[in-house]
């Protein structure tokens, strides 16, 4: 009899198994124009702004305050030829949105009931966005001027772990072109690429478990035909990969990966050939990011230095700022010509000179008061032309209070304009057209 119970409850757990599988095979991309929805927004968000001497001060809807170096014209709507792309979660959905020029708040151009959490990326040309949507499971390009959505892939395996976490197995591997994980795109041979990785037996149910299942591989996917290939060849490459990145004029691969105590950055050829391995510092790395140039890499760090830098033909390592006490996350982006990177500490938005290697500051508010809970910042997102960069310095839930107080900053460093967002913007990206996706 107790077997008897054993056997039925397996059954009833794989069941339920296939439901969760079934209910992840039928979520695709709708059309664009089909899903816009009507999402809450909440109240506008008050705030004044006071010049005095070389700085600029921002009063935010909580009471506390942000700062500007220099004189800036602080603007409701966004402004200029660009539009902003971000992610938001909201209660059980998940939205893609766009801020369009001339408009103070975002609107959502697709739901989704499950996040990927993976930002888009742009096309070379700026003209498609290309988003990992439904748990990670498909690529689709977005036509940047319409709105029009295409599919690209639809990876097939959805996993339920021993923690019943669901997740899609393979899933792109975490990297950081542009605003962060996503893809790199391959103009000149009409591809888009990225690292496809396959969960380790230890962290799938004891069925999906089998002999050599882990490890990664370097993917390509036809634009044109949509025919995804395994660069690296049949045999997936060990291991499991941490955050990557990658050049196209020297078709190498940045992969960097930790396991227990050891650390490692290996360059890789796209067939998955090892070329070398690179020196690490000591500290953990957050995240790997390729100069615009193709010939530095950028080591965020959690702590030590906010970021290194590696110079990629003499293997020298420059040293970036050093961190202050509670860094951590140093959220650190190359600006488009490579000249300048914008990176966070608590509380403040820095301008680091590559050439001089000097920093300066340029937005920081007021720290949180004892008791807040303070979600992490996110990355600085650069226009296209280096001329508009958007960040989320970080904010607090106050003690008392579910009301998050994190607004995005806009700033125009060429025209000395700012915007405050009311939202906690995740994932942004700039796009080069005013009103994206089919917004006139």
């Amino acid at each position: 009899m107790t077997k008897i119970r054993l056997f039925m409850l397996e059954l009833v757990l794989v069941g339920w198994v296939f439901l969760q599988l079934g209910c992840g095979f039928n979520s695709g991309p709708a059309s664009v124009r089909e899903s816009f929805e009507s999402a809450d927004f909440g109240e506008p968000t008050d705030w004044e702004y006071v010049e005095a001497n070389d700085t600029t001060e921002v009063t935010l809807a909580s009471g506390k305050k942000m700062f500007l170096k220099g004189r800036f014209d602080v603007r409701s709507t966004l402004w200029g030829n660009n539009s902003l792309v971000y992610w938001e979660a909201v209660s059980f959905n998940c939205y893609w949105r766009v801020l369009n020029a001339e408009h103070d708040r975002g609107r959502s151009f697709y739901r989704e009931s499950q996040a990927s959490g993976l930002p888009s990326v742009l096309s070379r040309d700026g003209n498609t966005c290309f988003l990992w949507l439904d748990l990670e499971k498909q690529l689709t390009a977005v036509d940047v001027a319409s709105g029009k959505m295409r599919s690209l892939t639809n990876l097939p395996t959805i996993i339920v772990n021993y923690k019943g976490d669901r997740y899609m197995d393979p899933a792109p591997a975490p990297n950081c072109r542009d605003t962060g994980p996503g893809v790199v795109h391959d103009p000149e041979a009409n591809r888009v690429l990225f690292v496809l990785e396959e969960s380790p037996n230890e962290d799938v149910f004891f069925w999906d478990r089998r002999p050599g299942r882990g490890g990664y591989q370097i993917v390509a996917v036809d634009l044109e035909d949509t025919r995804m290939t395994a660069l690296s060849g049949p045999h997936k490459l060990k291991g499991e990969v941490d955050c990557w990145d990658m050049s196209l004029k020297r078709k190498e691969v940045y992969i960097y990966r930790q396991h227990e105590d050891q650390r490692f950055l290996e360059v890789r050829k796209f067939d998955g050939k090892l070329v070398r391995k690179l020196p690490l510092p000591k500290e953990t790395i957050n995240e790997v990011r390729l100069s615009p140039e193709e010939k530095t890499l950028l080591l965020d760090l959690r702590q030590g230095y906010t970021f290194v830098l590696i110079d990629l033909e003499t293997n020298q390592v420059t040293q970036g700022p050093r961190a202050t006490e509670g860094d951590s996350w140093s959220k650190a982006t190359w600006s488009p010509d490579g000249k300048t990177i914008a990176y966070l500490r608590p509380w403040q938005l820095w301008l680091y000179d590559v050439e001089s290697g000097k920093s300066s500051l340029l937005a920081w508010r007021e720290p949180p008061t004892a008791g807040d809970r303070c979600p992490g910042s996110k990355e600085p997102a650069w226009s296209r032309d280096g001329g508009m960069l958007a960040v989320n310095i970080g904010g607090p839930y106050p003690k008392g209070s579910e009301k998050f107080d994190a607004p995005t900053l806009i700033v125009d460093l060429k025209q000395n304009a700012a915007m405050i967002f009311p939202l906690y913007a995740n994932n942004m990206l700039w796009v080069p057209h005013p009103h994206a996706f089919g917004s006139e």
